[in-house]
């Protein structure tokens, strides 16, 4: 079934929707002129019975036309007897962000990322220093079985003790989350990168929250480092600007709370 991604102004005015191809292509983002980037898996080649990394193609998508912008390495996969495929769990992935004018992208598992023109065409790249891979952890291991049980609230306790054993015995996590996080277009054009986290393995939990306070790093759409931004625990940032931070917290009632803060100097 198709699907479409809408765009408003931030003052709630319509501008337009972009349709794509499948609900399997996953939005990166829009460029200041309306077109949208998506990305694609390509799995086409995984082997049967042997872990290989998969390809993202990233797409821009125009008001008549979808233009390749090119491929990155992604997550791990494997194909079952029968050509289900299976994803490594954890496993560094492509990151991108989409600011208005050029993207940048970099697979997680190495230390080097990129800027792009709205062609494709590489701009630039960095290489993150004093880095290494962060390994999973047990823990990480067991907030992946734990969220079964979280977002199946109701659900009769033996069914969900029967799925948790049963993925305690098929599912296969990597050893490494990879080099770093999540990429974030900020409002002021800039670029923040953000340490590794398990939120693209976590079961429907959309804004897991950090347990330790986060170090962002901040770049300049030319690739000068402007800042490292460390922000509490218990934070998941969703936005950031040239003087602020918002996301979400947790009050005492275990209800999702918006924050801003004011960044500081120091």
């Amino acid at each position: 079934m198709n699907d479409a991604t809408h765009r408003f102004t931030l003052d709630g005015q319509f501008v337009r929707s972009s349709r794509v191809a499948t609900t399997a292509e996953q939005v990166h983002g829009f460029f200041a002129n309306g077109d949208l980037v998506v990305g694609v898996k390509r799995l086409e080649q995984i082997p049967e019975g042997r872990w290989q990394q998969a390809t993202e193609e990233l797409v821009r998508i125009t008001a008549t036309s979808r233009v390749a912008l090119g491929r990155f390495p992604t997550q791990e996969f494997t194909r079952l007897p029968g050509g289900k495929l299976k994803g490594n769990v954890y496993s560094p992935r492509n990151r991108v962000a989409v600011l208005r004018s050029q993207f940048c992208a970099g697979f997680a598992g190495s230390s080097t990322f990129g800027c792009y023109d709205g062609s494709g065409r590489l701009l630039w790249t960095r290489a993150l220093t004093n880095t290494s891979p962060v390994a999973v952890t047990n823990a990480d291991k067991e907030a992946y079985f734990n969220d079964i049980y979280t977002v199946n609230v109701g659900s009769p306790r033996k069914m969900l003790d029967d799925q948790v054993r049963w993925a305690r015995a098929s599912v296969t996590f990597a050893k490494s989350l990879g080099v770093y996080g999540p990429l974030l277009a900020a409002r002021d054009n800039a670029l923040w990168i953000g340490p590794p986290s398990t939120d693209d393995g976590r079961w429907n939990n959309p804004n897991p929250l950090p347990e330790r306070s986060t170090r962002w790093r901040v770049y300049s759409i030319a690739g000068e480092l402007l800042a490292n931004v460390t922000l509490p625990p218990r934070f998941y940032l969703l936005e950031a600007g040239a003087d602020y931070v918002a996301g979400v917290t947790k009050d005492d009632d275990d209800l999702e709370v918006v924050l801003v803060y004011s960044l500081r100097k120091q």
